[in-house]
């Protein structure tokens, strides 16, 4: 595209298609990279903000729960056993 506009620039302001400088239409969707842009502002931060309030239930269940690992499944060959 851009020989044809070097070889074009300049020279001829309008174009009538040909098999060797066929029409070529570039489309730009302005409004779906915009809306993208601020999609992805908005959601700035998201995933740390999951984050932490998963690390802060897990901290709440762990703070309620002083059983250890009781309960918790042990994996041994091609069966799980359930610790006591």
């Amino acid at each position: 595209m851009h020989k044809r506009a070097a070889r074009f620039a300049g020279v001829q302001r309008s174009h009538t298609p040909t098999l060797e400088d066929p029409f070529v239409l570039d489309v730009v969707d302005e409004v779906g990279f915009l809306t993208a842009m601020i999609y992805q502002h908005a959601v700035r931060g998201a995933d740390e903000a999951i984050t932490n309030a998963i690390d802060r239930q897990l901290e709440s269940r762990d703070d309620d729960d002083d059983k250890g690992t009781e309960g918790a499944p042990i994996p041994q060959g091609d069966q799980e056993l359930m610790a006591r």
